[in-house]
């Protein structure tokens, strides 16, 4: 056997086809040194992806075999005539496992607090051993946070690989699993062969719940990353299955798969930095619409009504939000248009990325229009009148410029986004009770109405913008607000 350290490589990616060719250490000196390269377990995902799909293909099939619909020579056939199929879906996941990594090396020290508490979770619960796994202790973190040193790309696969575990274990004791939305990707999980001719024996899959538990973990934490489930779930003190369920709901409210299949067709022809950036910004709405359907979704007639009821109030306000925009609104759109287009983003994908930006807004005006007797259309026109008098939008988006130095600043600061959201369904619907129109409620707020404007004009051109200035900020426009 020879033994080679890391420092003798004259590579710069390693890629590793069998298990343990590389010891942890030996990974994390490779990746300090600027090596590229994951773990076995990450590099080898798709032989276990594909002999679990294997099983229960054979599972489904098996059904059909024992009631006579077809016999063992014709299942055969059809488990070799499913081979592509069954490696382009395993490698789906493998491609999506890598790209969160990347984005969780590119956000470097700010994730470090976040993930310092996904190990903590994970060893109180007795899922991982920090030592064993060769991964810091809290004091190590410490360091590294002084020395600006973020995890290894190896760290972080062996983090990913925990966070699934948990989140799995969460997710099949949950209720989540056994909405009937999930029928339709139940049968996705499946060979489009078998989809048709054996959708009752899918159906009826003895493993049906443990193949949507998988799917649904696969999904968040391959697009939230690995620390999107304890984020979440300590910062909205929701459970692990009601985070399923606004994730699944904010994916297809937002339409997120549809842009995230165009990002991944520009594979080797988009900049690879830009490429990055737009998935970074994704996982970044990903996590935030999440939170947002957490505390505001209602999933007690099952995911299908909502995800409906959502698409149809979006539907409406993004035909009317295109006709009364601001000056500032379109300065703004343009300018995030030109830079997409001018990053190499074809015109059509850059669009559904603006749009999807958009929508960010339309949910609060969904929201209040569910709460109230008013509706999207004059919800919408209110909500661009507000926006010009008390720019709220800018003042969201601005809140990205906030430097964030710990799991605090960002609980803090996403705290202040969701009043500043709620502040603005409150101030819609006032105005939109208001008989004499947006004038007569500004005229009996007085002096209010121009303290809040003037305190968000400072913020938004008085230089650095803190935590501080936006909280007294949102403790105006909440007094505005009632």
């Amino acid at each position: 056997m020879l033994r080679v350290s890391a420092g003798e490589l004259n590579v710069k990616v390693i890629g590793e086809g069998a298990n343990l060719g590389i010891t942890q250490k030996g990974r994390m000196e490779f990746a300090a040194l600027g090596g590229r390269v994951n773990t076995d377990a990450i590099d080898n995902s798709a032989g276990v992806n594909s002999s679990d799909l294997e099983v229960n293909i054979k599972i489904a099939l098996g059904s059909a075999v024992a009631s006579k619909r077809i016999s063992m020579e014709k299942r055969n056939k059809i488990l070799a005539s499913m081979t592509e199929q069954v490696a382009n879906r395993c490698l789906v996941n493998n491609y999506q496992q890598t790209l969160t990594l990347s984005l969780a090396e590119r956000r470097g020290i700010t994730e470090l607090g976040f993930q310092q508490r996904l190990m903590r979770v994970l060893e109180e619960k007795g899922l991982m051993n920090r030592e064993i796994e060769d991964l810091p202790d809290d004091a190590a973190l410490a360091e590294r946070k002084e020395a600006g040193d973020a995890l290894t790309r190896p760290e972080l696969a062996t983090l990913l690989g925990f966070a699934k575990i948990d989140l799995f274990s969460d997710l099949i004791d949950s209720e989540v699993v056994d909405d009937s939305y999930f029928t339709a990707s139940l049968k996705d999980y499946f060979p489009d062969g078998m989809q048709k001719d054996f959708a009752s024996e899918i159906r009826n899959h003895p493993l049906r719940r443990e193949i949507v538990a998988t799917q649904l973990t696969n999904n968040i934490i391959n697009r939230g990353g690995s620390t999107m489930a304890v984020r979440l779930e300590e910062e909205t003190g929701h459970s692990r299955g009601e985070l399923a369920a606004a994730f699944t709901v904010a994916t297809a409210v937002l339409g997120l798969n549809e842009i995230y299949d165009a990002i991944d067709g520009l594979d080797n022809k988009l900049d690879g930095a830009m490429q990055l950036k737009i998935y970074s910004r994704l996982q970044f709405i990903s996590r935030r619409k999440t939170a947002w359907f957490i505390t505001n979704g209602d999933f007690s007639k099952g995911l299908s009504k909502e995800i409906k009821a959502y698409q149809n109030g979006l539907a409406t306000y993004m035909k009317k939000v295109r006709l009364s925009q601001t000056d500032e609104q379109k300065a703004q759109i343009s300018a995030d248009m030109k830079e997409l287009i001018d990053g190499g983003v074809p015109e059509k994908i850059a669009q559904s990325i603006i749009d999807l930006m958009l929508k960010n807004d339309g949910l609060d005006v969904v929201k209040a229009a569910q709460n109230s007797d008013l509706d999207v259309v004059e919800l919408t026109q209110i909500h661009n009148v507000i926006d010009h008098q008390f720019r709220l939008g800018s003042l969201i988006r601005a809140t990205d410029l906030v430097p964030v130095l710990d799991v605090y600043d960002r609980w803090a600061l996403n705290a202040v986004v969701s009043r500043i959201q709620g502040a603005r369904r409150s101030l819609m619907v006032a105005i939109g009770h208001e008989t004499k129109g947006f004038d007569a409620w500004k005229g009996q707020k007085g002096l209010a109405v121009q303290r809040v404007r003037t305190a968000i004009d400072e913020i938004l051109v008085g230089g650095e913008i803190g935590l501080s200035k936006l909280i007294v900020a949102v403790g105006q426009i909440d007094e505005l607000s009632h």
